[in-house]
């Protein structure tokens, strides 16, 4: 018998970034989407981080999401997003979908057209993890993960993101991942960036 068999076994602690971002800096067409503050929680399970929550709130903003099985509407009154992760050492690929901003996975809230691969809101309610799998033109397939979005009532505190998705999913081992939020919307039938967190071109992030 080991010593280590006869020590209390203890999981690793959660692993926690946030990001604030300013009000008022929002672009593009209605709805400007501002992002207030955005960050991702890792949680372990026998020794391993298996679970990530993405959350993200807006500055007084009631989120409106596009109804099971459909994309935002191109009036632009529902939100779309995307929350993009790099895992591959040496930079990011290039995602013309993002004109500053490129990314080895995309969790898709609805931005991405459907000849880029896109599928908005799936009929069960929830979204899915997309693997970039070359730059241009973009190509994605589907990694099988989903993600559950959960609107809050109300108010400058609206949680739009609880997302349970599987850091293996992300294929890296690394206990860190660079993430980036973007708000937006369809008005007029395309994407339309108003609003990252943290703010800044290629390369931005933070690592949770």
């Amino acid at each position: 018998m080991s010593l280590e068999s006869l020590l209390p076994f203890s999981e690793p602690p959660p692993v926690e970034a946030w990001v604030a971002d300013p009000q008022g800096d929002t672009t593009g067409p209605d709805t400007r989407w501002d992002i207030r503050v955005f960050g991702t929680r890792r949680t372990a399970s026998g020794g391993v981080y298996k679970t990530m929550n993405i959350q993200a709130s807006l500055f007084s903003q009631a989120v409106v999401l596009p109804p099971p099985g459909s994309m935002p509407r191109t009036d632009g009154s529902e939100l779309a997003w995307l929350v993009c992760f790099d895992t591959a050492p040496g930079g990011w690929a290039v995602n013309p979908s993002v004109p500053d901003l490129g990314c080895d996975f995309l969790l898709d809230g609805g931005a991405l057209s459907t000849a880029e691969g896109g599928a908005g809101r799936l009929p069960d309610g929830t979204y899915r993890l997309l693997r970039v799998t070359s730059g241009s033109p973009l190509s994605v397939t589907d990694t099988g993960s989903r993600a559950t979005v959960v609107p809050q009532p109300d108010g400058s505190d609206t949680v739009i993101l609880s997302a349970g998705i599987e850091p293996l999913d992300l294929r890296s081992s690394s206990p860190s991942i660079l993430v980036v939020f973007l708000a937006g919307n369809r008005n007029g039938g395309v994407w339309n960036r108003t609003d990252q967190a943290p703010d800044g071109a290629m390369g931005a992030g933070f690592r949770p």
